[in-house]
């Protein structure tokens, strides 16, 4: 059988669309992000996205609705707007508005700092819902956007299957653990300020360190195997596909602490974390207002002093979720599409992504590894995200077969694009 993305999509399949689209476009998007209080669901915004080499204070909310537009949906998201401290918004619809109305939606909106946009699922017309960022042609922005869409349907089948593992095992200690980091990832997302969005992050992985490895270990005891065997399962192909959703939760929380420390540099001007002081006896000590890791303080020296720090947070959020978290350093033309993608310079790709390793890299070790010395691979990146990686490179190059340009290396793209494959069969299935 084979798979394909759908024709006339649901309407979660149309969130995933214009995520997606936005994705393509050149913006760092934050999708299905959810408030709760009292394990009550306050809020639930469809997507956040920031432009490409912006800080996050000019991001955009965006509703993505099948139907048509509403004036319902538009003071919803004014008030998501207003609540949240955002300038802007956008309803995005798959169908046109009643013509009848069109112009009084859009006069209302203005007002209410909505912009009201229909936005059909076509390729030749993704910018009628943002502004292009980057400098993809239009055959690589195609590519882009149909590898995104495919990942934005299996990061949603993969959250489902791992709320569905929780709720089965419900009162277990590590599954509400799992539940809970989840949540607490979700949380940081609405803290006030950048150092405190950075600092729950940090306090969420020190509540629950390890957590992958401690499933690792019980399904493996579980089975009677050795623990690689489980890893080698979740790292390429689609099985545990709920564990890998754990797995990219704490890679984009990673991602989503370094696009803090910058927000923090940027609003202030410097690298400076804020200090108070504190007395004991007749000495006073400047402690400092936030608990963050010496790595990190030291992280936002580099970020001040980066040349291309804003367009950081883009970079490694295409790179592990586009691109699958590896890349081959040796392919001129796979450099040329991410200078495109995300404008950074071809020749100063691989040391910005190799940044991750100052903030996170254990003493004398590294996230990365590398295969023959011709492929760069970031640790800790599922399977089925490695398999979009495959599937962007199948449509950007044409291949028939990835060896055709991945010589020694095309056994292991198949074997992530099959992982891709039969996560997303289960609702693509032509």
């Amino acid at each position: 059988m084979t798979i394909s993305l759908p024709e006339k999509p649901t309407g979660m399949e149309y969130e995933d669309f214009v995520a997606a689209t936005l994705r393509a476009l050149g913006y760092f998007v934050e999708t299905r992000v959810v408030l709760r209080e009292e394990k009550k669901e306050v809020l639930e915004l469809d997507v956040v996205a920031t432009p490409l080499a912006c800080p996050s204070k000019d991001r955009e909310l965006y509703e993505a609705k099948k139907g048509g537009v509403s004036f319902s949906n538009l003071f919803k998201l004014y008030g998501q707007r207003v609540y949240l401290g955002v300038k802007a918004a956008c309803l995005a619809s798959l169908e046109s508005s009643d013509p009848t109305h069109k112009a009084v939606y859009e006069s209302k909106g203005a007002e209410l700092g909505v912009r009201v946009c229909c936005h059909p699922v076509d390729y030749d017309r993704l910018d009628t819902l943002a502004s292009p960022q980057n400098a993809l042609g239009s055959d690589q922005r195609k590519a882009t956007v149909v590898a995104a869409w495919y990942l934005q349907i299996a990061k949603r089948l993969a959250q489902a299957a791992h709320s569905q593992q929780c709720k089965a095992h419900k009162g277990d200690a590590l599954h509400e653990q799992l539940r809970r980091y989840g949540f607490d990832v979700q949380a940081s997302f609405f803290a006030k300020t950048p150092l405190q969005r950075a600092e729950s992050l940090y306090a969420a992985y020190f509540d629950h360190p390890k957590l992958s490895g401690d499933v690792v270990s019980l399904l493996a005891k579980e089975r009677a195997v050795e623990a690689r065997m489980i890893w080698n399962e979740v790292n390429d192909t689609h099985k545990h596909l709920w564990l890998q959703h754990q797995i990219l939760t704490e890679a984009t929380a990673r991602i989503a602490i370094i696009k803090h420390a910058l927000d923090h540099v940027v609003d202030t001007g410097g690298a400076r974390v804020p200090t108070f002081a504190l007395k004991i006896g007749s000495q006073a000590y400047n402690v400092q207002a936030h608990n963050l890791p010496p790595r990190f303080v030291e992280g936002l020296v580099t970020l001040h002093s980066h040349p291309h720090s804003l367009r950081l947070p883009y970079l490694f959020q295409s790179f592990v979720e586009l691109l699958g978290g590896f890349i081959f350093p040796g392919s001129g033309d796979e450099l040329a599409f991410v200078q495109a993608l995300t404008g950074v310079p071809q020749a100063e790709i691989l040391p910005a992504i190799r940044l991750l390793d100052e903030f996170f890299a254990p003493p004398g070790g590294s996230l990365f590894y590398e295969v023959k010395s011709e492929m760069l691979c970031l640790k800790m990146v599922p399977g089925f995200v490695r398999g979009i990686g495959s599937f962007l490179r199948q449509d950007l190059f044409a291949l028939k077969e990835y060896s055709d340009k991945y010589s020694g290396h095309g056994w292991l793209l198949a074997k992530w694009h099959n992982a891709a494959y039969y996560a997303l069969e289960q609702e693509l299935e032509a």
